[in-house]
């Protein structure tokens, strides 16, 4: 998974979005709004966190601090999420987002569908 995020990181960073496209490209982004900057920083501080956790890990101590440092050390090409409103997150709460999120707070959160649990599928798909 790190080298996957890696690679999504370089190839985020050679790309652009056409004028022509980023209309739609706005509209369809439920999460960061057609702002590449935000998935660039989303993808950076996944990165991050991911190798935090693994650089005690003595198979991953040297590489885990070599590419911490690179991203530290490098905010112009890793980009990272800094405040609460660069969060990627839905805010399923906001009822007059343009997600029908009332349909998601009512799944999760009506006796129907077990308060706060997801369905298997949804844990195994």
């Amino acid at each position: 998974m790190l080298d996957d995020l890696k690679a999504i990181s370089t190839e985020l960073n050679s790309i652009t979005v056409p004028q022509t496209f980023a209309s739609t490209f706005k509209t369809q982004d439920l999460i960061n709004n057609g702002d590449l900057t935000l998935w660039k920083k989303y993808c950076n501080s996944l990165r991050l966190r991911m190798l935090t956790r693994v650089s005690e890990n003595s198979q991953f101590s040297a590489r885990a601090a070599t590419e911490l440092a690179q991203i530290v050390e490098n905010q112009t090409t890793f980009p990272l999420i800094l405040t609460n409103s660069e969060n990627a997150q839905l805010d399923i709460f906001n009822t007059s987002s343009d997600i029908k999120s009332e349909d998601i707070k009512g799944a999760f959160e009506t006796d129907g569908w077990y308060s706060n649990i997801a369905s298997k599928y949804m844990i195994d798909e």
